[in-house]
């Protein structure tokens, strides 16, 4: 344990604060003029207690997510390599951007506290938007979706960030409430048909909570809560291992009933995110057909179960040695 992480006044320096401040006032005055639709009452809502929501969730998701990467950076004895693993592992983009700053000078994102302001604005930002939208259904198992998100699910979350960011002026985000999950009617997505989920946040998907559609993205929603980044980078690590493949098999690849190839973006994406053992949970939980998108170069379910075993293995594997390794 590093004694020196312990002072707490790292949990109630100026620059947390004002992150916290600046998010629960801002919940306040936009929840109090953001008008949604309560399903279960059938009522349309813009009141105070949304403010409240909003302001109180901006304030207890900044802490939480705060807190949680406190905790994981307390007990390693090399704070400095440490920091450059969590941030890796939970704020990826933000990190490797540090890692070109840091061939220059020193790191900024990447360091504990770096990590700890980071972990302030996405919580804190995150849980503004929940609360203006009143995503968070607190009954039953819902209210589980919160804590998850500023925590485990922390890694996806900072991906949805950007997602409301991008989406904020245009997305169209939907006005019923209670579903555990942001849904943008249009917004951000990789190619136009096909809706882009990252964290809390679904974008471009304009089905509804009954609609399959709804059910594939939410899936991937609570795979991010229950899984954290091992989700996130498996989910990378797998795209990233079959694009080569995916390009070259996609080249020279025929089609079944013609001569003509498979395509380039097509072996690609067959490859990356069809047989994506994520996508294939999905797929198989609703009753959709993979092949039904082109047989070509879709495996069966079992194939991919046994690529994923060593890939994902050895992931997790090397990620938990080399925390264990800090202590």
């Amino acid at each position: 344990m590093n004694v020196e992480f312990l002072n707490f006044d790292r949990g109630t320096d100026i620059a947390a604060v004002t992150v916290l401040g600046i998010f629960a006032l801002l919940g306040l005055i936009i929840g109090a003029f953001v008008k949604v639709r309560n399903v279960t009452k059938g009522k349309n809502e813009s009141s105070i207690l949304g403010a409240l929501e909003a302001a109180l969730l901006a304030l207890l998701g900044g802490i939480i997510a705060r807190l949680f990467i406190w905790l994981l950076l307390l007990p390693l004895t090399d704070l400095s390599s440490g920091a450059i693993l969590v941030g890796h592992v939970f704020f990826l983009i933000p990190s490797v951007v540090d890692d070109f700053i840091s061939l220059g000078s020193s790191r900024v994102m990447a360091t504990p506290d770096g990590l700890l302001l980071l972990a302030t604005i996405v919580g804190s930002f995150s849980g503004m938007m929940d609360g203006i939208w009143r995503i968070h259904d607190w009954k039953g198992f819902g209210w589980l979706s919160f804590p998850l998100d500023m925590t485990w699910g922390l890694a996806g979350l900072n991906y949805s960030l950007l997602l409301h960011l991008v989406n904020f002026t245009w997305g169209n985000h939907v006005t019923t409430t209670r579903n555990n999950a942001h849904q943008y009617k249009s917004g951000f997505a990789f190619k136009g048909s096909y809706a882009f989920t990252q964290g809390s946040v679904m974008s471009s998907l304009s089905g509804n909570s009954e609609s399959k559609s709804f059910e594939h993205e939410m899936l991937h929603v609570w795979q991010n809560r229950a899984f954290g980044p091992f989700y996130t980078l498996s989910y990378i690590e797998w795209m990233l291992f079959w694009f080569l493949p995916g390009l070259f098999a996609g080249a020279f690849c025929n089609k079944t009933e013609s001569e003509e190839n498979v395509g380039v973006s097509n072996g690609i994406q067959r490859l990356c995110y069809y047989n994506n053992p994520w996508e294939v949970w999905t797929f198989k939980r609703h009753g959709l057909k993979r092949k039904s998108y082109g047989p070509e170069l879709i495996w069966s379910s079992k194939a991919v179960i046994l690529f994923m075993i060593p890939l994902y293995g050895s992931l997790i594997i090397l990620l938990i040695c080399y925390y264990f390794m800090l202590l």
